[in-house]
């Protein structure tokens, strides 16, 4: 009996087993999104433009993490991919659009080594 996928999709994002038979050459099998975090990402992935999503396109993980491990040690990590149009006045013999690409990374560590000194460290990586 075949599955609609909006029935595949309720399944897998409430943590249940998916299960599916044998049909033509392809095999049957299962499949369960077992953590929280995996139904998360999958129910992000279904809400994105679809051909972002099937391009792997890293504009879909534009975003950044803030943590901190006890009082002691704290720091920061970021993504941020853009896409621009180059200015028209860049391209005077240009006969089609042209877009620009830059990826950023920045990551950060600090360690409180007292209350009154704190050692903060920073770093950034970019790709254009």
């Amino acid at each position: 009996m075949p599955v609609l996928l909006s029935e595949a999709v309720r399944t897998l994002l409430s943590g249940d087993t998916l299960s599916w038979a044998k049909f033509g050459d392809f095999k049957g099998g299962n499949i369960q999104l077992a953590s929280a975090g995996a139904r998360r990402l999958a129910h992000f992935l279904l809400s994105c433009d679809q051909s972002k999503v099937a391009g792997a396109n890293e504009e879909l993980f534009d975003g950044g993490l803030k943590w901190r491990l006890a009082r002691a040690v704290d720091g920061q990590l970021e993504y941020r991919h853009e896409q621009r149009m180059v200015q028209f006045q860049d391209l005077a013999a240009a006969t089609q659009l042209v877009l620009e690409t830059e990826k950023n990374a920045t990551a950060s560590v600090n360690v409180n080594l007292t209350p009154e000194w704190r050692l903060e460290s920073h770093t950034t990586l970019s790709r254009s």
